[in-house]
């Protein structure tokens, strides 16, 4: 009996709850993660249109 229970124990012992779980972690984890890099990209790309809108601007008017 001692080793043959060893794998039905296993099997007995459900891992779909801790799968969701660790799946429910890892895609809110992913999710902000994707969300907060989109943001950061976004941002930087705004910051440095809005610069190059700037610079073009002044050398429009310079000229």
């Amino acid at each position: 009996m001692g080793h043959g229970a060893s794998p039905q124990a296993q099997e007995h012992f459900d891992l779909q709850p801790v799968l969701d779980v660790v799946k429910g972690y890892w895609l809110r984890a992913m999710f902000s993660l994707d969300h907060a890099a989109v943001d950061i990209v976004f941002a930087d790309k705004l910051r440095v249109e809005i610069e190059d809108r700037k610079a073009s601007h002044r050398q429009n008017h310079r000229e």
